[in-house]
């Protein structure tokens, strides 16, 4: 699930599934960028949901900032521990 369609489609599968609409992407693998394509995607997927990041310690402070304030009022809660 690297894309941002499939991570959408996993999610879609989990709603239908178990009910789930908020969402903890778990990330560090891509670049953050490309990650928040895929929170982007999640959101327009899921409007009314949650979604979460947590980058695994994958990004240092100047960079979480960097790529994460412009998306704020989509992204709920973001961990970079």
């Amino acid at each position: 699930m690297l894309t941002p369609e499939r991570i959408v489609e996993q999610a879609q599968v989990l709603n239908e599934k178990y009910g789930f609409k908020n969402f903890k992407l778990k990330g560090g693998v891509s670049k953050g960028s490309e990650e928040m394509e895929a929170v982007r995607a999640l959101k327009k997927a899921f409007p009314n949901g949650r979604i979460n990041i947590d980058p695994n310690g994958a990004r240092n402070l100047n960079e979480a900032i960097e790529i994460c304030k412009p998306m704020e009022g989509i992204l709920t809660y973001i961990e970079n521990s």
